[in-house]
């Protein structure tokens, strides 16, 4: 409909700006046509930037028979520092990192889809190879890390399915997870978090039998 009717009932009128903001990155309602080209510009930058997602461009039916001669801007530029700022792990975060695996007794890699946007499956491969750290993937991921390397644990699976039981099994006993790339609020993770936390505060009454020795990053 044209924009003199937005917000006042009109026929048949659906709100698609308000009604698609919790589901998609961003949402745009374009009520001047000469704003049109810098919101096309910054809509496929933010689809395509940090962790890709899809953009709603909801233009009015004025607005779309409106002629004009479009003009891009060179470059894009947002009020919030960091959606245009390159983001980049420091050498003091790195350390932090390594500190933890290095402490950890079962470490384990767990690889999400951003792995497969940022073209890192090279030196995910190259890491886990020098580290001997298992690797699992999110349905995302999928394709990260060869399921014919012997250090592949495959995908955890979800939703009690048959790969999340196997999966299950061989996560269990991890006491440290490296989750690059991933949503770490997936069942698998969820799950694993649970019975790490009913192990860490249940009380022993004799020696453990089951005590395993601290894992070292390989010379």
């Amino acid at each position: 409909m044209k924009k003199e009717f937005i917000g006042k009932m009109a026929f048949q009128e659906t709100d698609f700006f308000g009604m698609t903001l919790p589901v998609v990155k961003h949402s745009y309602l374009v009520m001047d046509v000469h704003e049109l080209p810098r919101i096309m510009k910054e809509a496929f930058h933010l689809a395509r930037s940090g962790r890709p997602g899809p953009v709603v461009i909801d233009i009015p039916k004025d607005v779309q028979q409106a002629k004009f001669q479009p003009v891009f801007p060179a470059s894009v530029e947002f009020r919030n520092p960091i959606l245009s700022a390159t983001h980049r792990a420091s050498d003091e975060a790195l350390h932090k990192v390594l500190g933890l695996v290095a402490g950890a007794k079962k470490p384990v890699i767990y690889a999400g889809g951003g792995i497969i946007s940022a073209e890192a499956h090279r030196e995910l491969r190259a890491f886990a190879e020098a580290t001997r750290i298992p690797v699992a993937t999110t349905l995302m991921g999928l394709g990260c890390f060869p399921e014919t390397n012997p250090l592949s644990m495959q995908w955890f699976g979800m939703l009690r399915g048959r790969l999340r039981q196997l999966g299950g099994r061989r996560v269990r006993p991890l006491d440290s997870s490296s989750a690059p790339a991933s949503t770490t609020g997936s069942p698998a993770t969820r799950a694993s978090s649970r019975r790490r936390r009913r192990s860490s505060t249940s009380t022993s009454t004799g020696p453990s039998t089951t005590r395993t020795s601290g894992w070292r990053f390989p010379s």
